[in-house]
């Protein structure tokens, strides 16, 4: 909680996505003390590839025509491949 009002940016995304990003972080330093990769790399927001991680429960996403609706985020553009 306090980390949140001294990070406004932390609101923007759902506390799944908070929560893979700190296991992901986990496991990329895990792999790294054990020597099993190298130094892991931080993403930024200003990067052109975006990513974004969460959990489907009680059916907070919705897949509409061209959009995704995700909790928080609101709809998002994707591509069909």
């Amino acid at each position: 909680m306090k980390l949140k009002q001294n990070h406004p940016f932390l609101k923007e995304v759902d506390k799944f996505a908070l929560e893979s990003a700190l296991d992901n972080l986990n496991n990329a330093y895990s792999k790294y003390y054990k020597k099993e990769t190298k130094k892991p790399k931080f993403k930024s927001k200003k990067n052109n590839i975006q990513s974004y991680t969460t959990k489907f429960t009680n059916n907070n996403i919705k897949v509409l025509d061209k959009f995704i609706q995700i909790p928080k985020v609101g709809l998002v553009k994707y591509k069909n491949n």
